[in-house]
């Protein structure tokens, strides 16, 4: 992924790619400029494993949504649970 996009319309962790976006209409130009770069590249993303327009996403044991960042609850769990 190019540079100029990174932290701050897309985040790339190994192969896994998350665009985000105050709006829906940004979001839609943030989309095609993610993809466009990808096949300028010529690499692509695999349609089934794509998931559009989430408005709550997990990524790296954490919750993204409108309201913020927060830890995944199951992990929480998982850690109170540990002996």
């Amino acid at each position: 992924m190019v540079k100029e996009l990174w932290d701050v319309i897309v985040v790339v962790f190994m192969d896994d790619i998350l665009i985000y976006s105050k709006t829906a209409e940004v979001h839609e130009q943030h989309l095609r400029l993610v993809l466009d770069k990808l096949r300028e590249h010529q690499l692509y993303a695999k349609f089934s494993k794509c998931k559009f327009w989430l408005k709550e996403v997990g990524f790296l044991d954490h919750v993204l949504s409108e309201g913020g960042v927060a830890m995944d609850p199951s992990k929480i769990q998982d850690v109170l649970a540990w002996k």
